[in-house]
């Protein structure tokens, strides 16, 4: 329910954080269409697509 309302608003990307499997999963999100998930482990660092100069360091959100 809560992709579908993101995709109705238009929110170009969906993010799911697993604090017990610390992972990431980053859902691009185009028009209705959702993509294939990226999955980044603990000590990865996500390059946010929306944001062109903003990286998250998975190690510091996951206590690595």
């Amino acid at each position: 329910m809560k992709l579908r309302l993101y995709r109705k608003s238009r929110v170009r990307e969906y993010w799911i954080i697993d604090p017990s499997n610390q992972i990431v999963e980053v859902y691009p999100l185009e028009g209705t269409a959702v993509g294939e998930p990226q999955v980044y482990g603990p000590n990865e660092v996500v390059k946010v697509s929306i944001f062109a100069d903003l990286s998250i360091n998975l190690a510091d959100v996951f206590g690595q």
